[in-house]
């Protein structure tokens, strides 16, 4: 299970993507569609690919990236904790999306 974070920013041409997923085969298959995808007509670039939660709540504290997906579930922190942990001591909390979009 994945869910989506977009964090609204400054309007670029180019959004900038961060991915977690503990299965390095998926993680490698997302990040290539992100990246050579010719059915998304907005430019991504994936900023940071991190196999567990706490890497990825340190690449979204440092890399700051516009859309965030995470899989739920996750070693060290799962998806869910990531967002919550985001949004409760974030200093830019109203950056974050409250709605969130589940996949499976």
């Amino acid at each position: 299970e994945l869910f989506c974070i977009y964090i609204p920013g400054e309007k670029n041409l180019m959004l900038s993507v961060l991915l977690a997923d503990d299965e390095p085969d998926f993680l490698n298959e997302l990040s290539d569609y992100f990246k050579y995808s010719k059915l998304i007509t907005q430019e991504f670039e994936v900023v940071a690919c991190c196999n567990n939660g706490s890497d990825a709540l340190n690449a979204l504290k440092v890399k700051k990236p516009d859309l965030a997906i995470l899989d739920i579930d996750m070693p060290e922190l799962n998806g869910l904790e990531v967002a919550l942990y985001l949004q409760k001591f974030s200093p830019n909390t109203n950056r974050i999306a409250k709605k969130v979009t589940t996949c499976f």
